[in-house]
Parts: structure tokens; C-alpha cells; sequence
């Protein structure tokens, strides 16, 4: 299998998992991805206090 089809497969792959989402899925990922980020930010900002000490 070349480098393209493996890509196509794998884009295919994504999509069916995608498509077989519901909502509460698609909510519950959502939630996750923003509590990481949140998670990330406070990092940053912690980061950003020990600097200034």
C-alpha cells in the first residue's frame, strides 16, 4: 500500500468514526477537549508566576 492510499484509508477511517458520533459524544469530547485547554492555560500562567519570582 503506497503513501496515498494509506492516507485515504485513514481519512475514511476518520470520517466513519466521525459519522458514527452522536451528540452526547460530540458534547462529551467537546468538554474534554475544553478542560484540557484550561488545564494547559493554568500551566502556562503558573509557568509565567515562577518566572517572575
Amino acid at each position: 500500500m503506497n503513501e496515498i492510499e494509506r492516507k485515504k484509508a485513514l481519512a475514511n477511517e476518520i470520517a466513519s468514526i466521525i459519522n458514527n458520533l452522536n451528540d452526547t459524544d460530540v458534547r462529551g469530547i467537546w468538554m474534554v477537549a475544553q478542560a484540557l485547554y484550561a488545564k494547559q492555560e493554568l500551566e502556562k500562567q503558573k509557568e509565567k508566576e515562577k518566572e517572575k519570582q
